[in-house]
């Protein structure tokens, strides 16, 4: 990953936690995916991160990060 997209990928991915622990679903939710578009791994450490706790059980979220995928 080029250094400015690894920069991006930490700029968009903090919005994500800080929007989730203000309980703004929708902002979490969209700055998670586009920090999962630069880096697709966030999303597997999205699934037991703590700072996205109060969205586990969003069935948005659980799409987003796979959760429910066998």
């Amino acid at each position: 990953m080029r250094r400015a997209d690894r920069l991006a990928f930490v700029f968009v991915a903090a919005l994500a936690v800080r929007a989730a622990g203000l309980g703004k679903r929708n902002e979490a939710l969209d700055d998670l995916r586009k920090a999962i578009e630069l880096d697709p791994t966030c999303g597997e450490d999205a699934k037991t991160d703590e700072d996205f706790a109060n969205l586990r059980e969003d069935p948005e979220f659980r799409e987003l990060v796979g959760l429910d995928e066998v």
